[in-house]
């Protein structure tokens, strides 16, 4: 699949259109890793690259996310030496906070703090650097 502007996107996994059924919802990819791939609207990823028996048309049915551009190296720096802490079953703060960073580099620099073992824990942001969501990460 692609864009009008040339942004290309692949399946992630096999789908099929079931006996009976008109439609199916499959998830794709971009090509081309980076924020520029994120936030393109619905229905805007609409042309079929590779034509496919029997498939009339494609369209994205809501706007894609996730896209992230290159982590700069202090982040990397931080995540590294974040790293070791993973190991530990006893769930130190740290490990936490190597797992949110792992998860995306938009929740940098964060601190973990949760009421329980038991709960989920929660990622509040620590600077001025703004969050695109609010992130909860249960284990």
């Amino acid at each position: 699949m692609k864009t009008q502007d040339g942004k290309y996107f692949n399946t992630v996994d096999y789908a099929e259109v079931a006996a009976g059924e008109l439609t199916v919802d499959v998830d794709v990819q971009a090509e081309e890793a980076g924020a520029e791939s994120s936030g393109i609207a619905a229905g805007e990823i609409d042309t079929l690259v590779d034509p496919i028996p029997y498939v009339a048309s494609v369209e994205s049915i809501e706007a894609s996310t996730g896209g992230l551009d290159i982590e700069d190296d202090d982040g990397l720096t931080e995540r590294v030496w974040l790293a070791p802490s993973k190991y530990s079953c006893a769930g130190p703060r740290d490990a936490y906070a190597y797992y949110a960073r792992r998860a995306s580099c938009r929740v940098m620099p964060n601190r973990a703090a949760s009421a329980s073992s038991a709960s989920p824990v929660e990622v509040f942001k620590s600077s001025a650097r703004p969050l695109a969501s609010t992130y909860c990460i249960t284990w």
